[in-house]
């Protein structure tokens, strides 16, 4: 991944196992509308996550894009200016 923290982005997809039930990675993929082998191309193929996904599980998961950009240490998205 190049543009995405790699870490941080795992690390947000657990968050959303949790958060919408899943079990699995391609069971997270179908309930997102995605193939269920989205999660592991990614994995295999390192390239970074589409942003629809980025802001589907940033908004699921009440993160901050620019965390998982690796533009701030705070994860929690605020709202405001």
């Amino acid at each position: 991944m190049q543009n995405v923290d790699e870490k941080r982005w795992w690390s947000l997809v657990e968050d959303a196992k949790k958060k919408t039930g899943s079990k699995t990675l391609p069971e997270l993929a179908e309930k997102l509308g995605y193939t269920p082998s989205y999660f592991q191309q990614l994995k295999v193929r390192g390239n970074d996550p589409k942003t629809d996904m980025i802001r589907t599980l940033c908004l699921k998961t009440n993160t901050s894009a620019d965390w998982l950009l690796g533009l701030t240490n705070i994860r929690e998205r605020r709202w405001g200016w």
